[in-house]
């Protein structure tokens, strides 16, 4: 690797430009103003690798958001349909599972998942409870 091109300007001064010039391991150099090496990084998808395929793992791993999506759907309905602090403590018990989810479970939900996992479960519970409270506590709703 040579990083010591120099230039000069027009005032007649010279500087030192300290880009690295990569050379392949049969001596050819990499391309003029090439910042990455002329092969890639050592973990860059080859153009003849094959895509991994899809399986069971990806339908699995969406099951928790569409849960979410459910939890959340029903409460909503109820507070629609039955009455507005059903529907708020629905969505504080669906914050609370989920966080009891993201306690207990050994890998990470992909929908759940967003911090660390203590995190995550403090936000969870936290959230549960400032929301029943508030839809408890709420005058008229």
């Amino acid at each position: 690797m040579r990083t010591d091109d120099r230039t000069e300007s027009a005032s007649g001064a010279t500087s030192t430009l300290l880009a690295p010039t990569w050379r392949r391991v049969d001596g050819q150099e990499a391309p003029a103003g090439s910042a990455v090496r002329p092969d890639g990084p050592d973990d860059a998808p080859r153009e003849d690798a094959e895509p991994a395929p899809a399986g069971p793992v990806a339908q699995r791993s969406n099951l928790a958001i569409w849960l979410v999506l459910a939890a959340v759907g029903i409460s909503v309905l109820l507070g629609v349909v039955a009455d507005a602090r059903v529907g708020v403590l629905g969505i504080s018990a669906t914050l609370a599972a989920g966080g009891a989810i993201r306690a207990v479970a050994r890998t990470a939900p992909v929908g759940l998942a967003v911090r660390s996992r203590s995190v995550d479960v403090f936000m969870f519970w936290t959230l549960a409870v400032v929301i029943a409270v508030l839809g408890v506590v709420a005058p008229d709703v």
